[in-house]
């Protein structure tokens, strides 16, 4: 068991993301997206895959039936030597979980705090993902972009999108003119 626990945008969705593409038979769960269904039925059989990442914990802590659902996955996946991974913007023990086994399980593995990202990060993860589109972002540029739209890295990654497209349709580098033009921001 790999409990990640982290504030909003700090990344959790991704590295289960990540690992789930690092075995041939993995599934993602976010349960923002599936918490209406029946946990009984959505969790049936998931032990059959190596990895189970199960994102957004929080969405389903407390509910008794998801609980007693996920503490039988729990044991089918350490019966059957698969990895479960669960995000969460909660620490497991803050976590409204009522099942007593099931509290201890969630301590019981490894976990990992995710802090927030610092503007620094925000920065250089801009940049990476930049150039993993083709795009040559100066750091000048991108601590421009930060600071100016910093508030989420959805935001920034979505803001880069729409430069990138940008940048294809105008054939023009990415410039501190170019962004302010592209976003409609003054200098």
């Amino acid at each position: 068991l790999v409990f990640l626990h982290g504030p909003r945008e700090s990344g959790k969705s991704h590295l289960l993301q990540a690992l789930c593409h690092r075995g041939p038979h993995s599934v993602y769960l976010p349960l923002s997206l599936v918490r209406s269904a029946p946990a009984e039925e959505l969790l049936q059989n998931l032990e059959a895959n190596q990895i189970v990442a199960i994102d957004e914990h929080e969405q389903v802590a407390g509910d008794t039936a998801w609980e007693e659902g996920m503490f039988h996955l729990m044991n089918r996946i350490d019966d059957s030597n698969s990895v479960l991974a669960i995000g969460s913007r909660h620490t497991q023990n803050a976590l409204p979980v009522a099942l007593a086994d099931r509290r201890s399980r969630l301590a019981a593995g490894i976990v990992w705090a995710l802090p927030a990202c610092s503007q620094e990060e925000k920065i250089a993860i801009l940049r990476l993902r930049a150039e993993a589109l083709g795009l040559l972002m100066p750091s000048s540029v991108a601590a421009y972009i930060v600071n100016r739209e910093g508030r989420s890295l959805g935001e920034l990654l979505a803001v880069l999108e729409h430069l990138d497209l940008a940048s294809l349709a105008r054939q023009r580098p990415l410039t501190m003119p170019f962004v302010r033009d592209v976003l409609g921001w003054a200098s």
